[in-house]
């Protein structure tokens, strides 16, 4: 289990630290850019800019963690709520996303609207809430059986929400639509699929993390003591959902031109 562990810190910093650096780098570049204008940065990339600064906070914590054994206990502590506040803000910015895209497709007049200085004073308190939702549920990390029926539970909404989400693109991209928006049908159903290919990746991603949340309540529950075991499983299974974002924001800006015919999971501009 140590060595799993271990193994796992080593890939999360190697992967997500450079993964991270350069996407901050290309918003501050976009956004000195353009001024340094709120407007010039879309919703889903201010979310991944902040998914970006909390995934660096866990390579910090993978390094806390490395270095743990050769400390005292309160390292690996603050490593762990490193890890577990970059975890649960990870849940919520994929839900904001999903959000975000969501209204792109099915209200484009208020998606529009949200792009006014209304929009900005509203994501950034979603991105506030964020934050704090964050940090309360870290500190109820030692409530035992409470945090995981709570986790639980914040599982179970995120999922809803996004599965709401995906499957009202979808219906959206298989309805016909009246005959006098033809024109524009090709364009508007790419954007649909776009949306809706970000929100399926989002879902796979979480999906993993959902099911390791039941394995562990039940474990609880049957009182069967693999603590290792899960926790070895938590840090793998969270890995996919710190990767998610960042790929397909590297592939709309063009980094994975080389790969380009095999596209998986197109992401729209929202600029």
């Amino acid at each position: 289990g140590v060595l799993i562990f271990t193994s796992f810190i080593i890939t999360n910093i190697f992967l997500l630290f450079p993964l991270c650096l350069f996407i901050l780098h290309s918003g501050i570049q976009q956004w000195w850019r353009n001024n340094r204008s709120a407007s010039s940065m879309s919703h889903s990339d201010f979310f991944t800019f902040h998914l970006a600064v909390i995934e660096l906070m866990s390579v910090f914590g993978c390094v806390l963690g490395l270095c743990a054994p050769y400390s005292n206990r309160s390292v690996l502590i603050t490593a762990v709520n490193i890890l577990s506040f970059s975890s649960f803000g990870g849940v919520y910015i994929h839900v904001l996303t999903c959000v975000d895209r969501y209204l792109a497709v099915l209200h484009p007049l208020t998606y529009m609207s949200l792009k006014k200085d209304r929009g900005f004073r509203i994501r950034h308190v979603c991105v506030c809430c964020v934050w704090l939702l964050g940090v309360v549920e870290t500190a109820l990390m030692t409530a035992g059986l409470v945090f995981i029926v709570l986790n639980f539970c914040v599982l179970i909404l995120s999922l809803a929400s996004i599965f709401y989400c995906t499957l009202s693109v979808l219906r959206a991209l298989i309805s016909p639509g009246p005959a006098k928006q033809l024109k524009g049908k090709k364009k508007v159903d790419q954007m649909k699929q776009r949306a809706l290919h970000t929100i399926l990746a989002i879902t796979g991603a979480l999906a993993m993390r959902f099911s390791f949340a039941i394995a562990w309540a039940a474990m609880i529950v049957l009182g069967i003591n693999l603590n290792c075991v899960m926790l070895t499983m938590d840090v793998w299974l969270n890995l996919p959902s710190s990767l998610v974002l960042p790929a397909l924001f590297l592939q709309k800006a063009g980094k994975f031109a080389c790969l380009k015919t095999n596209l998986v999971f197109p992401i729209p501009s929202c600029s």
